[in-house]
C-alpha cells in the first residue's frame, strides 16, 4: 500500500479501492499489550526449560493469571520456545527362532501362577507345574 501511494501518487483512498482493501483495515494498529505474558513464559522457561506449553499454561492458570489459551500459545511461539516432538524409538527387530519341540517327557516345564478366591474372600496362591509333552 505504502509503494502505490508513494510511487504513484496515489491517495489512500484510491490506493485501498485498487486492493480491495478497506481503509479501517489500513490504518488499523493493534493494541495489545503481551510483556506481562512474554515476562512470565520466560521465567517459566529457564526455571522448566524440558517442559512445554501446556505445562507452562497449568502453571500459569496455577497462579492466578486469568489468559487465554491460545494467547498464551501464540506468544510461546512467537518466542521461539516450542520443543521439538519426541519420536518413538524403535524396538530392534527380533529374529524368528523356531519353538522348540519336545522329543520326550521331562524335557520343558511350566509354571502358571494360580490365583483362586474362595467363598470367603480369601485368596489361594498356589503354583502348578505341568510337563509340555
Amino acid at each position: 500500500m505504502n509503494y502505490i501511494v508513494n510511487e504513484h501518487g496515489m491517495s489512500i483512498q484510491k490506493a485501498c479501492r485498487i486492493m480491495d482493501l478497506s481503509r479501517s483495515v489500513y490504518c488499523y494498529a493493534s493494541v495489545k499489550d503481551d510483556t506481562e505474558v512474554k515476562e512470565k513464559l520466560m521465567e517459566l522457561a529457564e526455571n522448566y526449560p524440558k517442559e512445554g506449553q501446556d505445562k507452562m499454561y497449568l502453571r500459569i492458570r496455577n497462579k492466578g493469571f486469568i489468559w487465554n489459551y491460545k494467547r498464551i500459545r501464540r506468544i510461546y511461539c512467537l518466542l521461539g520456545l516450542n520443543l521439538r516432538k519426541k519420536s518413538l524409538q524403535r524396538l530392534p527387530v527380533r529374529i524368528n527362532v523356531p519353538l522348540i519341540q519336545p522329543d520326550g517327557i521331562n524335557q520343558t516345564w511350566s509354571m502358571p501362577a494360580c490365583r483362586q478366591t474362595g467363598t470367603s474372600c480369601m485368596m489361594f496362591l498356589g503354583t502348578v507345574v505341568r510337563s509340555e509333552f
